[in-house]
C-alpha cells in the first residue's frame, strides 16, 4: 500500500485526491500548508508527497526544494515529488518528479499508484546466490556492489535530468548504461525497468516519468538490502 503525503490548503482538494488515492489503495496523510507538509515529509515515512503550487505559510516549490535538500543531506533517496496545479507552470520543474492536473482523472490517478506501487513492491534478491553463478566470492561482490551504487546514484540523476530537459538521445543512452550495469550484478527488475525506458516512445512524456518514477522507487528499495 503506497504512502503518500496530499499538501493542499483548499479541503475540498485534499479530501478529492485523497479519496481518489485511497479508492485504488494508497495509505493517505494530509497538510494543509507547505510548512506542515515539510515537517511532516521530513519526520515520517512517505513514498511519495503531492504539493499544490501555491500555498500559505509555505509554496509547493520551496517545500520541495527543502525535501530535496534535507534528504541529500543524509545521503538518502527522497519521496517521489509531485506537484498538483490547475496549470502547466512547474509540470517539467526539475523539483517535480511528476505533475497531477487540476481536474483530476482516475485514468492519471491509477497510473500514478500504479508507478508509486514500486515503493512497495518486495525485492529479492541473495548475493551468495548471486555470487555463486557469477563465479566471484561473496566480500567481492560487494565491493562490486558498491562500485554498482555508485554508478547508479549518478546515472539516475543524469536520466531525471535528461527525462525533464526532454532529450531523447541522452533518456536513450542513460538508460542502456543502467540496463547494462543492473545486468552485471543480475538486479532483474533495474534491468526489466531500464530496458522499459530505453525502448519507450520518448514522445509520450506522462509514460517516461512514470518510468522514471519506478526506477526510482525500485532503485531506492534495492539499495535499502544493503544499508545496515
Amino acid at each position: 500500500m503506497p504512502k503518500l503525503l496530499i499538501a493542499d490548503d483548499d479541503k475540498l482538494n485534499r479530501t478529492l485526491l485523497s479519496k481518489l488515492m485511497q479508492k485504488l489503495g494508497a495509505d493517505c496523510s494530509l497538510a494543509e500548508n507547505g510548512q506542515e507538509a515539510l515537517e511532516m515529509a521530513l519526520t515520517r515515512n512517505f513514498d511519495a508527497v503531492l504539493l499544490d503550487i501555491n500555498m500559505p505559510f509555505m509554496q509547493g516549490p520551496e517545500c520541495a526544494e527543502k525535501i530535496r535538500a534535507d534528504f541529500s543531506d543524509r545521503n538518502e533517496k527522497p519521496p517521489v515529488l509531485v506537484c498538483i496545479s490547475a496549470d502547466s507552470d512547474f509540470s517539467n520543474s526539475p523539483l517535480f518528479d511528476y505533475s497531477l492536473s487540476k481536474p483530476f482523472m482516475s485514468d492519471d490517478i491509477q497510473q500514478f499508484i500504479f508507478a508509486v506501487a514500486e515503493c512497495e513492491r518486495k525485492i529479492e534478491y541473495d548475493i551468495t546466490h548471486v555470487s555463486e553463478i557469477i563465479g566471484l566470492d561473496k566480500e567481492t561482490m560487494l565491493l562490486l556492489m558498491e562500485e554498482f551504487f555508485s554508478v547508479m546514484d549518478e546515472e539516475i540523476l543524469n536520466l531525471r535530468d535528461s527525462v525533464f530537459a526532454g532529450d531523447k538521445e541522452i533518456i536513450t543512452h542513460v538508460a542502456h548504461k543502467m540496463k547494462g550495469a543492473a545486468a552485471g550484478m543480475m538486479v532483474l527488475r533495474m534491468q526489466e525497468l531500464c530496458a522499459a525506458m530505453q525502448t519507450s516512445e520518448k514522445s509520450d512524456i506522462n509514460k517516461i516519468k512514470l518510468l522514471l518514477i519506478q526506477i526510482i522507487c525500485c532503485y531506492s528499495k534495492f539499495r535499502a538490502l544493503f544499508t545496515y
